[in-house]
């Protein structure tokens, strides 16, 4: 998912979305459960679940990709196991409850009470796909549907309860849909840029010169380390990634190993990575040097000397990606980290 930015602070959306999924599905176990003698033990259990499926999300990334991890160990704070990682937390989650409230309820009752709490888990998830995304897809109405469905069959409570966990429901319906209006708002805006009065066209494309998407990305010409003009213009006709970053960046410096993996991997490919460091917000320009050859890093490095790229670009926050088709056309932004997998997955879909 397209993250936040609000200012310089960049906010996780999978991360924020996930624990929003978690507690609804917990307000669901609380409904069903009122009544039960042991209603704070069950309670209980459904937080246990989602913690264990938040650290196994996060962990699993030591699992897929250790090298990552061991080359910079803080990348546990910025990454997760991407979709292998997801889907190993649900099967363990599933596992722990399933085996807390069957010895608890039994079988019959353990299964109402795992298929209310995931209901209301995939509620907000699918709702969060078709408010801030814009893959959405039929699944993700047909899971919206049914998960509601789900909700009120499974659930009998008075109307005074009713009431109480609607307006608990109802809220954070609300904060998805605050947050959708933002998300969306960047991204019909452009999440760098206001818009101008005048706008350029690309000769070549025919398409608007600017930092939306589907717009041309604006061209620059800037040294690399080795003193080699690179002109992003003489990349057409192939996908080009632009990574913004600085050595003092903590998020880049955990996200550099997947840049280097998705290098390694595009390499003998139509794909060009640009990696542009935003000189001019560096102490000491001798840094950069050094900082590439400490992580044996073997991709294109580009000096943005005077910052007048990344003032072009609007950029804000670091790091910062641009990712570009054959065309020059800009098809994905991303304002901070963004590993290996999702780069990839953007790549594939242009």
């Amino acid at each position: 998912m397209q993250n936040l930015q609000l200012g310089p602070l960049v906010l996780n959306m999978d991360l924020l979305i996930y624990l929003l999924a978690g507690i609804t599905g917990v307000l669901a176990v609380r409904l069903r459960s009122r009544g039960q003698l042991d209603k704070e033990q069950l309670l209980s259990y459904a937080w246990n679940t989602i913690i264990i499926w938040m650290i196994i999300w996060k962990a699993s990334l030591l699992l897929f990709d250790p090298m990552s991890v061991i080359s910079y160990p803080q990348a546990l704070l910025f990454f997760d196991g991407g979709s292998k990682g997801f889907w190993l937390a649900t099967v363990v989650a599933i596992s722990y409850i399933s085996y807390r409230y069957k010895g608890k309820l039994g079988n019959y009752e353990a299964a109402a009470f795992i298929v209310i709490m995931l209901s209301g888990w995939t509620l907000i998830f699918s709702g969060a796909q078709i408010l801030l995304t814009s893959s959405t897809q039929l699944i993700h109405y047909v899971t919206l549907l049914l998960s509601f469905v789900v909700l009120l069959l499974l659930q009998n409570p008075t109307r005074k309860v009713t009431i109480r966990y609607t307006v608990q429901l109802l809220s954070i319906a609300f904060v998805i849909g605050l947050i959708g209006s933002m998300v969306h708002d960047q991204i019909q805006e452009g999440i760098f840029s206001a818009r101008t009065s005048t706008q350029l066209v690309d000769e070549e494309n025919q398409a608007v010169i600017g930092i939306r998407n589907g717009q041309s990305a604006p061209n620059f010409q800037l040294m690399d380390l080795h003193g080699n003009s690179v002109n992003l213009a003489d990349y057409r006709g192939q996908k080009v990634i632009i990574n913004f970053w600085t050595t003092w960046c903590r998020v880049c410096k955990a996200e550099m190993p997947h840049v280097e993996k998705l290098y390694e991997h595009y390499k003998n490919e139509n794909v060009a990575i640009l990696s542009v460091n935003v000189t001019s917000q560096e102490s000491n320009a001798g840094d950069v040097e050094q900082y590439v050859e400490e992580r044996l890093l073997s991709f294109p490095i580009i000096m943005d000397e005077i910052g007048s790229v990344s003032k072009q670009y609007k950029v804000a926050a670091y790091p910062t990606t641009f990712i570009l088709d054959e065309a020059g056309i800009i098809r994905k932004q991303q304002v901070g980290a963004i590993s290996f997998e999702s780069m990839k997955n953007a790549i594939q879909d242009i």
